[in-house]
């Protein structure tokens, strides 16, 4: 399972160095044969968010560039075509999700919670990939996890 963090940080650097590692990494995890997931609905909508925020971010004070207009563009446009199977939750996955509240977002608790499920399908060989430092060193995560820090391609 890859959450948006992941998606959002990749489609706003196409050519970075964070995209290629990231690649990488997930084409490493897929090397036996195995997907990679997204919670249809949620994950687009997150990516979407993601890539708003950072183009409100740059704008501000800044002049938005024709080249920076295209990258966003062409990122959102990116997000239907990501090769990823989707994934509808299940009413178990929001029992889940809603168990985990205390502790977890409402939208990481449905990762997690798919994620569960993935785990449990998968004899254990599912993981939950994740740039979201702060839900890295949250609580406990329930879930085999992997941090694809963006900031470890820079260091």
């Amino acid at each position: 399972m890859v959450d948006a963090s992941v998606w959002v940080h990749s489609l706003a650097d196409p050519e970075g160095q964070y995209t290629k590692d990231i690649t990488a990494r997930l084409e490493e995890l897929c090397s036996d044969g195995g997907s990679l997931y997204i919670v249809a609905v949620l994950t687009p909508l997150e990516i979407q968010s993601g890539m708003r925020g950072r183009y409100l971010g740059l704008s501000r004070g800044n002049v938005i560039t024709p080249a920076d207009q295209k990258l966003f563009d062409n990122a959102i446009k990116a997000v239907p075509g990501l090769p990823v199977s989707r994934i509808v939750p299940s009413q178990d996955n929001y029992v889940r999700a809603w168990e985990l509240r205390d502790n977890f977002t409402t939208y990481d608790s449905i990762y997690l919670a798919v994620t569960e499920t993935l785990v449990n399908e998968h004899d254990g060989q599912a993981a939950f990939a994740t740039a979201d430092g702060k839900l890295v060193r949250g609580p406990k995560v329930p879930v085999p996890l992997i941090h694809l820090n963006p900031l470890d391609s820079y260091s």
